[in-house]
């Protein structure tokens, strides 16, 4: 247990949420009403009871229900219905649709999901529930940044559907190979297509005549039994595989072929002769590959750097032995605000802000997880970053092992997110966390300090006297004041420690890291001091104080929940002994009625 002073020294206050009646009769609710209008997400809020305590015209808007929606007091069940009504979720009995969700907003859970409307509109809505009671619900329209996902997942699907009808039609002959071994070695010699079957210890167990012929290989490589290891070391003989040290191109691509995965590249033959390669492993080991002469659809690298050069995205390709760049489009060149030339024969780990995030990439690319739409930051013109969204595709160019890369600035979505995702932890007012933050940031912050057994303060602190204030002198000057002391708060405290605005005039602090429990009390006395300080605004002088109680995390079951309703008994007793101090939490207080 910690050294705490004995009741009636320093502490700290803050009510519990009063009753939702009263909330709604709170004149704050009114200007917190005017701030949600200009978030551009839909926000609602409802009470234990599944009533609508407030929500924003966006939200309205975006599930296109009638303004008279919106009215406090609308059941949650009314909302429910009139999407079932409208068919918003799929076809069924309309009742059992409403009870099925009334079931599930009743117990209160944290929910994440996207749910696409009639019209098209894909909504994200992110769910969660009140300490206690109810549930504050957010609806971000994520259309455009869904269709921008399609588009690059799109020229993706349409090479991926080849692959598909290939590998259909070689499952369906491998399953009746053992019946019609004759018909299907008749068929296998009159294919256009080069194929192999290689069973699991990777020795060939049939291949036709078209693939000997498109590779280049002598006669008796086409004997069963010839292991693949073979193949690969009269390739590399040959220099198929470009310049370098032939036992281990040979050891490199025999791992490969052992780990048995999927795969599609194309390969351009030291004749010119382009083959697309497509291997798919078999259920019981082994893997079947076909080889088609594409030669026609790639006459020359012009046409393929034509592809690439009208492509919106920006692409390179680089060699995955030492990630150097032999090949940039132009809008890749513009995103790094350089020529194609300055780029050739770079690495391609220095076109990132962080050349080691790059680095690790590559690495999660070499040990086979696929690289798709990864979010990283690349070096823009002038020294600037941007955002990108990049994708890896094994591609064989030039005779050499490369990667073509495939980059999407989505910078402006990036900003855009990260701007929504500040809104959703910080208050609108004030710019101090929510109560959500604070709720988090306790968490991490207890779950540190018992690791290390240290001493953390929860500070609840209510405004004495603003509520007179703000009706004296109007809305206006109340938001004023309470943005004036949420900055005196953050000016006062440590860079450690957090400062949130749990509503109305009500705040909480987090310190961590405390050298004793003397540290707490000191803070508290000197946020007594400086919001008792004059507030002036246009000649007008007001003065407040504050109530503040305090909780320490000196006991076992002072989980983050625990440490704010005590830190809140301990504000309500200190207001109730003349306000204007601070009190830490006593056991004798926790049977206290609020006021």
């Amino acid at each position: 247990m910690h050294h705490r002073p004995a009741a009636g020294q320093g502490a700290f206050p803050l009510h519990s949420d009063p009753r939702m009646a009263e909330i709604t009769a709170d004149p704050s609710l009114e200007n917190l009403r005017d701030v949600l209008e200009y978030i551009d997400q839909g926000i609602t809020m409802f009470d234990a009871d599944l009533r609508l305590v407030v929500c924003n015209r966006r939200f309205l808007d975006m599930m296109d229900y009638p303004a008279e929606m919106g009215k406090v007091g609308t059941p949650f069940e009314r909302f429910m219905r009139i999407n079932a009504a409208r068919g918003e979720y799929g076809e069924g009995d309309a009742e059992t649709q409403v009870r099925e969700r009334l079931e599930l907003a009743r117990q209160f859970q944290p929910h994440r999901f996207e749910r696409q409307r009639p019209d098209g509109t894909m909504l994200e809505v992110i769910g969660r529930p009140l300490p206690r009671g109810g549930f504050v619900t957010t609806y971000t329209d994520v259309t455009e940044q869904r269709a921008a996902a399609d588009a690059i997942r799109k020229a993706r699907d349409e090479l991926d559907l080849r692959v598909e009808q290939r590998t259909a039609e070689l499952r369906q002959r491998e399953k009746d190979l053992a019946e019609q071994t004759e018909a299907l070695s008749i068929t296998l010699e009159h294919m256009t297509q080069g194929i192999t079957l290689a069973d699991s210890q990777l020795k060939l167990r049939v291949c036709n005549r078209r693939f000997l012929e498109l590779m280049d290989f002598p006669e008796w490589m086409g004997e069963t039994g010839t292991p693949f290891e073979a193949f690969m070391r009269h390739n590399a003989e040959r220099g198929e595989y470009g310049a370098g040290d032939v036992e281990a191109q040979v050891a490199e691509r025999v791992a490969m072929a052992q780990q048995m995965r999927a795969h599609r590249f194309e390969r351009v033959r030291p004749d010119g002769t382009v083959l697309e390669i497509t291997g798919q492993p078999l259920a019981g080991g082994g893997f079947v590959t076909t080889y088609t002469d594409v030669t026609e659809n790639h006459r020359s690298h012009e046409r393929l750097h034509a592809i690439l050069d009208t492509s919106p995205f920006g692409s390179v390709i680089w060699r995955l032995s030492d990630q150097r760049i032999i090949y940039s489009n132009q809008r890749f060149a513009a995103m790094c605000g350089r020529t194609v030339d300055d780029l050739l024969d770079t690495r391609i780990v220095n076109r990132h802000r962080a050349p080691s995030d790059a680095e690790q990439l590559i690495e999660r690319f070499r040990a086979g997880e696929p690289i798709r739409d990864v979010e990283i930051q690349f070096r823009g013109p002038f020294g600037d970053a941007f955002w990108g969204l990049t994708t890896f595709e094994h591609f064989d160019y030039q005779n050499q092992g490369c990667v073509l890369e495939w980059v999407y600035d989505f910078t402006e979505l990036h900003q855009v997110r990260t701007t929504l995702e500040h809104l959703a932890q910080h208050d609108p007012l004030t710019g101090l966390a929510n109560r959500r933050l604070l709720q988090e940031h306790l968490d991490r912050t207890l779950a540190g300090a018992a690791r290390r057994n240290g001493i953390v303060a929860v500070l609840f602190i209510d405004l004495d006297g603003f509520k007179a204030l703000n009706d004296k002198h109007g809305h206006d000057f109340g938001d004023w004041v309470l943005s004036e002391m949420a900055a005196r708060l953050e000016s006062a405290l440590r860079r450690s420690d957090l400062a949130a605005r749990i509503g109305g005039d009500e705040f909480a602090v987090i310190l961590d890291d405390l050298k004793g429990v003397g540290d707490a009390q000191a803070m508290a006395i000197r946020l007594l001091e400086t919001l008792s300080m004059p507030c002036i605004r246009n000649e007008l002088t007001t003065q407040l104080g504050a109530s503040i109680g305090i909780a320490l995390n000196d006991s076992a079951e002072a989980d983050a929940e625990t440490l704010l309703r005590f830190a809140d008994r301990a504000m309500y007793r200190a207001k109730r002994e003349g306000k204007g101090r601070c009190l830490f939490f006593d056991a004798e207080f926790d049977g206290d009625m609020q006021p």
